[in-house]
């Protein structure tokens, strides 16, 4: 679902059901776009697996339950394919009239039983003159996949980014490490506990609710698991 003029506040809370108030992020920094190529053709190869990857502490790899997803720094010529009459498209994507279409139909065949949201920006991430240049050779100026390599003197200014907010199973594996690490811990021989006031059972709540919420993200793979522990 493209969704322009949604509010902060509603897509949050149309991602985060059933309970859910945690999100994993990524990201692919540059996103992998040819200086010469439209999307449907940066986002064909791509029909396999994302091409982001994680920035949170949990796995990639896990059942996405429902995500927004943004993609900034496609120009408006380059967001579809304009085919000329008579002439075959090369895939599903490159048949879509819009580049918010593109994106959209790219994420259900990705993720087909996924919730997703997507928004397509033209505005590329500006990078200011303290972002590190970690970019290949072969990443332009302008932050696309170039043939030959840019100038020496060159900086990247600006790279197209493809970012993720998910509510993965993934999670449920870290929320569920994270409480047993907790409870792991005898709070009466922290320092600062009793000056802040922290009784001992609303810190045993307080885990509670942490378990509970990991149990949001479970798939009947984490009860097996959880099961044979």
């Amino acid at each position: 679902m493209s969704v322009p003029s949604m509010s902060m506040m509603h897509l949050a809370e149309s991602i985060n059901f059933s309970g859910r108030k945690v999100l994993a992020a990524s990201c692919s920094v540059p996103f992998p776009l040819l200086s010469s190529s439209l999307l449907p053709d940066a986002l064909l190869p791509h029909l396999g697996s994302a091409p982001w990857h994680s920035v949170s502490a949990c796995a990639d790899d896990g059942t996405i339950f429902s995500q927004s997803v943004v993609l900034r720094g496609i120009p408006k010529e380059r967001q579809s394919c304009r085919l000329l009459p008579g002439t075959r498209e090369r895939s599903s994507l490159h048949a879509c009239g819009s580049g918010d279409e593109v994106l959209q139909r790219y994420l259900s065949a990705l993720y087909p039983r996924t919730v997703s949201f997507s928004h397509l920006l033209q505005t590329p991430s500006s990078l200011g003159p303290t972002f590190p240049q970690f970019f290949s050779p072969y990443v332009t100026k302008d932050g696309f996949s170039g043939e030959e390599p840019r100038p020496l003197a060159a900086v990247v200014d600006g790279v197209p980014v493809m970012a993720a907010l998910q509510a993965s199973s993934a999670l449920h594996q870290s929320l569920r490490s994270l409480c047993d690490q907790v409870t792991q811990q005898d709070i009466r021989r922290w320092v600062n506990v009793e000056a802040s006031g922290v009784e001992e059972e609303d810190f045993k709540e307080s885990v509670s609710e942490l378990r509970r919420l990991a149990d949001c993200y479970r798939t009947r793979n984490d009860e097996t698991d959880d099961d044979s522990d």
